[in-house]
């Protein structure tokens, strides 16, 4: 086939896709045109997604994201893989069900064990597998893949808990597909893939003796399989807690483990826009945070363990007041310029951030070491308010530059309200003032900066308890919904490493002062004045 040849290949399979995205690719114009039925039966054999879609018939299926998760599930590279994905997202419909006939379409002769909570989740799948798509109900299946439908009753096993694919050729003692419950029992049969779905759920959160159980007889598993040396696991599950059955596979490193939370930790991206609403998420977090941490965030953080709680942080929004940007919580407003506000630097430790991943990489994974910057705002009232912030990692052969230059765009954003920028005093965090000084001086603006005392990574963890502590045990601490990267850090604050934000955060902690300096006072109310214009169409503009 030439060139162009391809080509047109490539459109026509594309077109096909987009038919089926859409919708409108039905079995009157696949029965009507064998070159599209060709080209269909080609999609169906190349990607799950489109075969759970197009032939299948599951609509509810979206590009994004299930196309990534079908991508994952049909990659057998890893040949054991656990993905950890929140409720109600499909993932039995994608991983056991269409993954078991996609799979079987091309290799009939491998035998599939699905493993569920109970008998009769799994059989449940086994009976939508046989009455949706095997026995002649779904005409896009009979159409694009005849070989794989029932054809009379002389195929055996066929019922409740098990089958064989009508087109298998090499038979063993265990079927195509079979099911059992988690605590089943099952001799003499040994498989080639074993499909786990949710083999746990509340109830075994909530007895440990169930939970026991439910690891010991994981921890035989394999004693299902036909050859464990080529045998596949397909784990799909949800997170109950720190103890759950899954938590075996934490640093097991002969799985592959898939996380897919339902919004980003750091950016606060929705994962499921379709299913998993943003207000869905709010009132979960707000009412039952452990199981928004767990059963949407795949996050088995112990909520008893963690130094700092969420239920201390507490939320406003940036409104205009009186001509003039002010932070509104609980009918009050608090303006921005009846405060202290002051910007702190955290550099990341080298000031290359480069080095930094070279000199902390330990047993092939590296740890990342970003650059943070965070504008504060504390108010005459005590209370604390999160303005801004910049996390990123600055790398090449001048960080510092970068580092400066980010800052300074986040200085000019709250020009007029911040009093003084500070940075700890050593190295490379020198040579960042000095390189500051130099950006701000080509546009024209001003911002000192004072050296704070060197801090140390032993001492971080206690630097930020003593000059945050109070006030988040207080309810004094304020954030907007979109400081989700801020939030993330401050609720695992004690559980891990990279808290730079949080480490930003406890310098302008450490450097605020009191307003009872009157020169002081002024300037900054002399400066608001001259940038208030310039400032309010910054806060509409950025729809705060």
């Amino acid at each position: 086939m030439n060139v162009q040849a391809h080509e047109v290949c490539d459109d026509a399979r594309n077109e096909v896709f987009g038919l089926s995205e859409d919708g409108r690719l039905s079995t009157s114009d696949v029965a009507g045109d064998k070159e599209l039925k060709r080209i269909v039966r080609d999609l169906a054999e190349r990607s799950l997604y489109f075969f759970a879609k197009a032939v299948l018939g599951y609509k509810d299926l979206v590009r994004v994201p299930h196309l990534r998760l079908c991508n994952a599930t049909q990659d057998y590279t890893h040949k054991w893989q656990a993905m950890f994905l929140p409720r109600g997202v499909f993932k039995t419909t994608i991983r056991t069900i269409a993954d078991t006939l996609f799979h079987g379409l091309a290799y009939p002769n491998d035998t599939n064990l699905i493993i569920s909570q109970t008998d009769v989740l799994g059989d449940s799948a086994i009976l939508e597998m046989q009455q949706a798509h095997l026995e002649g109900n779904n005409p896009m299946m009979n159409w694009i893949c005849p070989e794989m439908v029932k054809g009379g009753d002389k195929i055996k096993p066929w019922n409740s808990s098990s089958f064989n694919f009508p087109h298998r050729t090499r038979f063993t003692k265990a079927p195509s597909v079979a099911s059992i419950g988690m605590l089943g029992r099952l001799e003499g049969q040994h498989f080639t893939i074993l499909r786990v779905d949710d083999p746990i759920g509340e109830e075994d959160l909530n007895q440990p003796a169930s939970m026991a159980a439910k690891i010991a007889k994981y921890s035989g598993i394999y004693s299902y399989f036909e050859r464990v040396a080529t045998g596949v696991i397909r784990l799909s599950g949800t997170r109950w807690g720190t103890s759950d059955l899954y938590s075996l596979l934490e640093g097991d490193g002969t799985y592959e483990v898939i996380s897919m939370p339902a919004e980003d930790p750091v950016t606060g991206e929705l994962l499921f826009p379709t299913l998993i609403t943003r207000d869905f998420l709010d009132m979960l977090r707000r009412t039952d945070y452990t199981k928004y941490l767990t059963q949407y965030m795949n996050d088995v953080t112990n909520p008893r363990a963690l130094e700092f709680s969420k239920d201390w942080l507490r939320e406003y929004q940036l409104l205009a007041y009186e001509g003039e940007p002010a932070c509104f919580v609980d009918g009050e407003y608090y303006k921005v310029s009846d405060g202290d506000v002051v910007l702190a630097v955290d550099p990341a430790s080298s000031g290359d951030a480069e080095s930094v991943l070279v000199n902390d990489t330990r047993r092939g994974k590296a740890k990342k070491s970003n650059n943070a910057a965070a504008v504060w705002l504390k108010h005459r009232s005590g209370r604390h308010f999160l303005l801004d912030y910049w996390v990123g990692r600055t790398l090449g052969k001048n960080p510092e530059l970068q580092l400066a230059e980010e800052t300074l765009t986040l200085y000019m954003r709250w020009r007029g309200f911040i009093r003084r920028g500070f940075v700890e005093s050593f190295g490379a965090q020198r040579a960042f003032i000095t390189i500051f000084e130099m950006v701000c001086k080509s546009h024209g603006v001003v911002l000192p900066f004072g050296e704070l005392p060197r801090g140390i990574q032993k001492a971080k963890k206690v630097r930020i308890r003593t000059y945050m502590g109070a006030a988040a045990e207080n309810g004094m601490i304020f954030i907007r919904r979109s400081h989700t990267r801020f939030e993330y850090e401050f609720t695992h604050f004690g559980q891990m490493d990279q808290i730079d934000l949080l480490d930003a955060s406890a310098w302008c902690f450490y450097a605020f002062q009191p307003l009872d300096d009157d020169v002081t006072d002024r300037a900054i109310k002399k400066q608001h004045e001259r940038n208030r214009n310039r400032i309010m169409m910054q806060v509409s503009q950025a729809g705060y």
